[in-house]
């Protein structure tokens, strides 16, 4: 546990504390249950600190009454990064999760010697209406939660409760078995055969940046990603990659395509793991 202001930071580590560390930063409402099948198919030569961003997993949630906005959670990376003391650090992030590494990379681009993302991108462009409808349904959704009383939290037998994880992720593409590895961290038990989740409802409402199109490109290459970089993106996903002719203006960043949804880093691992593997052994990925 990483002690923070507003409670803690969870983490799950895998290998030696000395080895050359990777922060693994997950999707949105996932958790470090969500890398279980890939780190173990990954060099074992490096230490591999997966967190529980605030309101995910076994982390504290952020301080009630005001609504999350994006910002916030990129700053969860950095707490990480400062508890551990290293100089250096690989990121690996999943969706949500790549999009908050990448942005760390821009604010802190000596502390990150390669990133690698998985199904994820940039910051999408949003027009100014979108951004200030978020606005308002956050705070909709705050006061919405406010109200909301402790014996009214739905409860599921553990069946359901892991159907509807796996319902709820992007074409219900887990498997039971990985449904369980993030139940791990996001349910709790409640009576005999009961559960409830324990993430913070907020999160379906996060507040993110307004981008132009114009804007992101201005930013990108005002402070461009240096280090050795790689995005592993499915073919289920393309459609929702708009930004990736953004990127190949960023030096060092490689498109990689391969077949899966997603969720396969999780339920098809090995998919990745090849590709990882290459990439965190090379001093710069020639794949």
């Amino acid at each position: 546990m990483i002690p923070v202001a507003w409670g803690h930071i969870a983490v799950k580590t895998w290998g030696n504390p000395t080895d050359e560390p990777v922060i693994a930063v997950h999707g949105l409402i996932d958790n470090a249950g969500s890398f279980d099948t890939l780190i173990p198919l990954l060099p074992q030569d490096f230490y591999y600190i997966c967190i529980d961003l605030p309101g995910h997993g076994l982390s504290s949630h952020l301080p009630l009454g005001l609504p999350l906005f994006y910002l916030n959670f990129v700053y969860a990376i950095k707490y990480t990064a400062d508890y551990f003391k290293r100089e250096k650090y690989i990121l690996l992030g999943h969706s949500f999760g790549g999009r908050l590494c990448i942005l760390f990379t821009q604010l802190y681009p000596q502390a990150v010697s390669k990133i690698a993302i998985l199904d994820s991108g940039y910051i999408s462009p949003s027009p100014p209406e979108d951004h200030f409808q978020s606005l308002i349904d956050g705070y909709d959704l705050v006061k919405k939660i406010e109200s909301f009383k402790s014996h009214n939290v739905p409860h599921y037998p553990y069946n359901e409760i892991i159907k509807k994880i796996v319902e709820s992720r992007l074409g219900g593409t887990l498997t039971f078995e990985t449904a369980q590895q993030l139940a791990e961290r996001m349910v709790r038990q409640v009576g005999d055969d009961m559960y409830e989740f324990t993430y913070d409802r907020r999160l379906r409402s996060i507040i993110y940046p307004s981008y132009t199109d114009q804007y992101v490109k201005q930013i990108l290459k005002k402070y461009p990603v240096r280090c050795p970089a790689i995005s592993i993106y499915t073919s289920t996903s393309r459609k929702h990659m708009p930004i990736k002719k953004i990127f190949f203006q960023v030096p060092n960043f490689q498109w990689i395509e391969i077949e899966g949804h997603h969720h396969s880093h999780h339920t098809d691992p090995h998919k990745f793991s090849t590709i990882l593997t290459q990439f965190l052994l090379n001093e710069k990925s020639k794949l």
